[in-house]
């Protein structure tokens, strides 16, 4: 979008004097002729990448940008009222969300009426009572960290349910519903909270029930907030209760972590990037083709990451984007939040790198001499042959609606469908401890449907996860002690 040539006249004439002053103050004010960097608008901070500016100079003129066109005018003040006008702006391309946020200053700048000085802090306020803050720190409201909730609707969050919430200074907010990530924005005034309609990230999650569509609908219904030490109360149909996000019900340094998400994509497992945070404020890890390592800073829940320096190994081109991707929203890192063996990080984009603790492969060994397949495995309490799914995380499966399988072979190898694309990789055993190796996900046939496509997607996302194979009464448990959720049922195939 471009801006036509601004030139907003004010009914009140404008004269001028080398002495005009913004603000009262027994010396020669502190403002004047130097760059003023706008910290607030309109209640709402505003990061200082935005290159909002303004220059008031003392012979009555004013000048700055206003986050994409440079802009002039006159002013005029008497020590406390203000008057701005006409504003004249360049005509640049700015895209929507810039432009957006310039129309607004523009407008609230032209309607000055008022302007006071607290220390380094300038505050201009316009007919309307909308302010401008330059410079000092801009006031943050006490929600702004990263929450975990406790309490939904007086009721206790079911162990092992992560559902977050990170509230950045800059507007916007990005968490957990329990599986899937969300992002929006959110404004405050004084103690009353609205926020935007969220978008989220749809994988099947059989095991948050209906605690994460209600939770997301009670965050787009939210009126109010209050904060009480480590306790955010947030008030809508139910309240909905966290307690501060970096509390310790994990640590965030002394295991490594394995990314599983980014930005609300599945990444693909195989690629092996992870994090390790040291105690020494060390970041290290691979990016999926490259070592890296860095240094990061902990504030309560804020963190910040970087630079980055890596390794220059040549990577596939798909792995490379992968990692520069991964490297580039490491380094925008805002805040976090750990909850068991869960790590959130907020970056600056709004988006959210989710990781899982990283058990590390079981010792390596082969698969444990039992007897080779048989018609029914369960037979002889072996792993050995083909097998039905019948409960997906703990759900059992409507029938018809997916027809997952595996079969287990004596060489050290795995297949099966998982309900729309056939699959396969090895694996090693060791007793009832197993890992799953060599194992891509497949893309799901053009021809598959929605719901068994991302069952499917679900599925293959946590097969790096499992680490237990069990037979009990003809029935195969596949489990993890690391991934939430994860449990699966299998009965021999018929």
């Amino acid at each position: 979008m471009t801006h036509a040539l601004l030139c907003l006249s004010l009914a009140l004439p404008m004269s001028l004097g080398a002495s005009a002053a913004l603000a009262q103050s027994p010396e020669p004010d502190p403002v004047l002729d130097q760059q003023l960097v706008l910290s607030e608008m309109a209640g709402t901070p505003v990061a200082p990448d935005a290159g909002i500016t303004a220059t008031f100079a003392s012979d009555g003129s004013l000048s700055g940008l206003g986050g994409c066109n440079s802009y002039s005018a006159a002013w005029q003040s008497d020590g406390t009222s203000l008057t701005i006008g006409p504003i004249a702006a360049t005509l640049k391309a700015c895209d929507e969300a810039t432009d957006a946020l310039e129309s607004q200053y523009f407008r609230i700048l032209q309607d000055a009426a008022t302007s006071s000085l607290d220390g380094s802090a300038l505050t201009i306020a316009a007919a309307d009572g909308t302010t401008l803050v330059y410079g000092g720190d801009a006031p943050v409201p006490a929600l702004v960290g990263a929450w975990q909730l406790s309490t939904f609707g007086g009721t206790a969050v079911p162990r092992g349910t992560v559902a977050t919430a990170i509230f950045g200074a800059d507007g916007s907010l990005t968490g957990s519903g329990g599986c899937n990530t969300y992002s929006g924005t959110y404004t405050t005034d004084g103690a009353s909270l609205s926020i935007s309609p969220l978008a989220a990230t749809r994988l099947f999650c059989a095991d948050t029930g209906e605690i994460e569509p209600a939770y997301l609908d009670a965050l787009q219904a939210a009126t109010g907030w209050a904060v009480d030490g480590g306790t955010l109360t947030i008030s809508s149909t139910v309240d909905l209760v966290f307690g501060n996000g970096s509390a310790p019900t994990g640590t965030l340094t002394g295991q490594p972590w394995s990314l599983v998400t980014q930005g609300g994509e599945t990444v693909d497992p195989t690629l092996g990037i992870s994090a390790t945070f040291a105690d020494d404020g060390t970041v290290s890890g691979s990016g999926g083709c490259n070592q890296y390592n860095a240094t990061y800073t902990v504030d309560g829940d804020t963190i910040a990451i970087g630079p980055i320096a890596a390794t220059r190994m040549a990577c596939a081109p798909h792995i490379g984007d992968a990692e520069a991707a991964y490297f580039t929203a490491l380094e925008s890192a805002m805040g976090f939040v750990v909850g068991g063996a869960d790590l959130i990080i907020a970056t600056a984009d709004g988006s959210t790198l989710e990781f899982q603790v990283q058990g590390g492969p079981p010792p390596s060994s082969a698969p444990t001499a039992e007897p080779s397949a048989a018609s029914s495995p369960a037979a002889t309490g072996s792993i050995f042959g083909a097998w039905q799914m019948t409960e997906f995380a703990g759900q059992a499966l409507p029938g018809g609606v997916l027809d997952i399988s595996i079969a287990f072979a004596d060489d050290g190898t795995f297949s099966g469908n998982g309900g729309c694309s056939d699959y396969a990789g090895t694996y090693t055993l060791s007793g009832s401890t197993i890992a799953f190796k060599d194992f891509v996900p497949p893309v799901a046939d053009s021809g598959c449907n929605v719901t068994a496509k991302s069952l499917q997607e679900s599925f293959f996302s946590l097969v790096p996860f499992l680490d237990t194979a069990e037979v009990t009464d003809g029935t195969l448990s596949i489990l993890s002690a690391l991934a939430r959720g994860t449990g699966f049922t299998f009965e021999p195939a018929q």
